[in-house]
Order: C-alpha cells, then structure tokens, then sequence
C-alpha cells in the first residue's frame, strides 16, 4: 500500500505493518502531483521538483492519482486494494483542513478512517432513520456510513458528512464533495432524507407527493455549490412542511449563502505556484490547520 510522507517521499508499506489507529487519506487536489511524483520514482527515474517536496504532512494513504493510468501496474494493484483491506478494519469518520502550498490560498480536505469498534450486531435501518430524525449528530460512524448507503438506494445522494473543526466549524459545506454535520441545514436535510426514507417504508405518505419530494431535493443538490440552490431549497422546507414531513423548524435558519462554503482550490496550481519546489512558500504545507505547533 502507497503511502505519502513528509518531504515527498513515497513509501510502501505492507497492510499487516499498518497498525495506526487513525489512517490518512491524501487530499483529492493533489492527485496529479502525486502521479508526477511516482512516475519520477518508478518509471522515469528522474528527479521530482514539485511542490509535494515540501509536504510537511504526516504519512497518508495515496487512494487514486487524478491521470487515468497509474504510473505502473504494481502501484495500480496496490491502489486497487487499499479500500477492501481498510474498510474491514476502519470506518471513514472524519475530516481535517490541511495547509495549501501556497499562504492566503483555500485549504485541502483530508478523510480519516478510524478503526472501528467491534459491534455484535449490525444496526437495524430503520432504527438508524429514527435516530436521524431524532438527532443526526448523535449517530456513530458505523450508523453514519449505513444512512448514507441507505438514503443512496432511495435515491438521495447526499455528499459525505461529517463535523468540520475549528476554523471550519461554522461552513455548511467543502465545495460539493464534504457537508458539515454541525450545521443546521446539514442536520436538517438529514433529517429530510431519513422521514422520506422511513415514510417510503411505510407507505405513510401518496406517493406522488415523495416524488415532488424526491425532484425538489434533486434539484437543491444538482446546484451545489456554485449554482441556483436557494430557490430549490427554500422550496424543499416549504414542501417538507406542507407534507408534515418532519418538524421543520424556523426557516429563515435553514438557507445558504455562498459565504457558506469554506473556498476550494481548483487544482494545486490555483494559487499561481508552478511546478517548482520555490513557489511553495507555506511551510505548514500539508500540516492540519486547528493543531498548534
């Protein structure tokens, strides 16, 4: 299994030597980099002068590479595996921000897996969707990782959802790829999909008012982040509450701003650095931004 480390160095590991508690995902945007990175090491062999040379981050999982090919089969076999041989031992439960390359330039979004603590039974769905409706910040990862499968076959695709951390805490949401469950529209919309789950299982409500249901909340999510998503949503709670979905709650709670968004980069080079180690001028790259050093 490939791992990133400090200074850009690759190194492989076999998963019996992983024993971390906590495993570390290397964030999406520098995909490409790290296809630059072993490409160098492996095939070319030539010296890599990208800005992952000044990672500062701790040692993290490289998942995929953003090209469409891996820079050789072994590496694409190694990659292929990763997630069968974690998901047996931990569970996707949370997020931290890391320091971009470049100062003043939007943070990079990093998955942590947790181990998972042995359960003697599965949770029951439905308890997991009257738990949600209750109060969605109380469910465990395990519970969190079946409602999104849930909620998924019904066809509610929610991004992942976790609680964001200081300074972050107070976003809705990390582009379109990560929403915060501390905030209330988070919550809300949880407990939206968990009451339309639970009354498609039991048939408590005509089923051409789930389908205005179901194409309002499409179209809320179809528009995320950069869309016309505050019609669509405002609309989504009036329904909601004309359907006696669930309680709903005080609307004017319950909309979004652009300024909701915690600001993405658009690729590593976003920020203007070019592919040389000396446009790198943060030397927290790579460091979690609520961790004081």
């Amino acid at each position: 299994m490939p791992f990133l480390e400090a200074g850009g160095r690759i190194n492989v590991l076999e998963w019996r030597e992983v024993t971390a508690d906590a495993l570390y995902i290397s964030p999406k945007i520098i995909e490409n980099e790290l296809y630059e990175l072993c490409r160098c090491k492996w095939l070319t062999h030539g010296e890599y002068d990208g800005p992952l040379v000044q990672w500062t981050g701790e040692r993290c999982i490289i998942p995929r590479f953003g090209y469409p090919d891996s820079p050789s089969a072994a590496v694409k076999s190694a990659i292929e595996l990763w997630r069968s041989s974690v998901s047996k031992s931990h569970t996707f439960a949370a997020v931290r921000f890391l320091h971009p390359p470049c100062e003043g330039d939007p943070p990079l979004l990093q998955k942590i897996w947790l181990k998972t603590r042995v359960q003697e039974e599965r949770p029951e769905i439905e308890t997991v969707l009257e738990r949600t409706i209750k109060n969605p910040t109380l469910l465990n990862p395990v519970e969190r990782e079946l409602l999104n499968g849930t909620l998924s076959k019904v066809g509610y695709h929610l991004p992942p959802f976790v609680e964001f951390l200081q300074p972050f805490e107070q976003f809705f949401a990390y582009g379109n790829e990560m929403l915060n469950l501390k905030h209330p529209v988070t919550q809300a919309l949880l407990r939206f999909g968990a009451s339309l789950t639970l009354s498609k299982m039991r048939k408590t409500i005509p089923e051409d008012c789930i389908g205005n249901l179901q194409d309002v909340s499409w179209k809320f999510l179809l528009e995320l982040p950069d869309g016309d998503y505050s019609d669509p949503l405002q609309r989504l709670w009036l329904l909601a509450q004309k359907a006696q979905l669930f309680d709903v709650g005080e609307l004017n709670d319950l909309v979004l701003t652009p300024d909701d968004f915690v600001p993405i980069p658009l690729d590593l080079d976003s920020c203007g650095c070019e592919r040389m180690v000396h446009h790198v001028n943060s030397p927290s790259f790579g460091k979690p931004y609520n961790v004081i050093y």
